[in-house]
């Protein structure tokens, strides 16, 4: 598995080729090993390539890494998500865009809390241009939903990206 990285998006505009992603997130309920609900909150860090375009529309892969825990200690649950995505990206003329994608995911455990999962995952999320904030790396405040079976690998992310 990536260890610790992510490659996450096309998030960027249509110029650029490869972008970062810096944000928080949350993952859906999920049971823990003794049967309750439990959730993972933390950082998401994501790096994107832009492989090419078919008309406006542009498609790539992105891979992301979510590190449940990792800004808290104590009643929290410790575990890690990493997701490859391939995913396409629609801009519109005043910076906005929509992106979906298509791909999988894999759920580890760091205390022994809850089982590992692994599955497909769906991305659907949405950039807008942060104007007047570091402009050289077209910055943009983006959300994106995770949706998968289970809940270990769905999620919601607020960030920041930044192309390059």
């Amino acid at each position: 598995m990536v260890a610790g990285i992510a490659l996450g998006a096309a998030t960027v505009s249509m110029a650029d080729d490869f972008s970062v992603r810096l944000g928080y997130a949350w993952s859906g309920d999920f049971r823990d090993t003794s049967g309750n609900t439990a959730k993972l909150e933390g950082p998401e860090i994501a790096l994107g390539l832009n492989l090419g375009n078919f008309s406006k529309l542009q498609y790539g892969i992105e891979a992301s890494y979510f590190g449940g825990g990792r800004l808290r200690h104590g009643a929290d649950f410790d575990g890690d998500i990493y997701r490859f995505i391939l995913v396409g990206k629609y801009p519109f003329a005043n910076g906005q865009y929509l992106k979906a994608g298509v791909g999988f995911g894999h759920s580890v455990d760091r205390a022994s809390e809850f089982n590992a999962e692994s599955g497909v995952v769906g991305q659907f999320g949405a950039g807008f241009p942060i104007s007047g904030f570091l402009p050289q790396f077209k910055p943009n405040f983006e959300v994106n939903y995770y949706a998968a079976a289970n809940g270990q690998l769905r999620s919601l992310t607020l960030g920041i990206s930044f192309g390059f």
